[in-house]
């Protein structure tokens, strides 16, 4: 089993495909270094929103698979 996706990575998912709308020749590389700026301007109330979307991503992983419970990520996020 894979780790669960990161916050970062929640986030992107959702923006990815806006953002590649508003700027259609971008390369991925790009847009990927647009998400990043994009995300540290986030305040602290817009970046909890993804948090807990992986907190809760996290916890169905542990849940399903206890053996992971120890494993980097998990004692990283909790």
């Amino acid at each position: 089993m894979s780790a669960p996706r990161a916050a970062f990575r929640i986030y992107q998912e959702e923006h990815r495909a806006n953002l590649k709308e508003n700027v259609p020749d971008a390369k991925p590389s790009e847009i990927l270094k647009l998400l990043a700026a994009r995300w540290k301007e986030l305040d602290a109330s817009a970046r909890e929103v993804y948090v807990c979307a992986y907190r809760a991503v996290l916890h169905l992983a542990v849940c399903s698979h206890p053996d992971l419970s120890h494993s980097r990520w998990v004692l990283r996020c909790c």
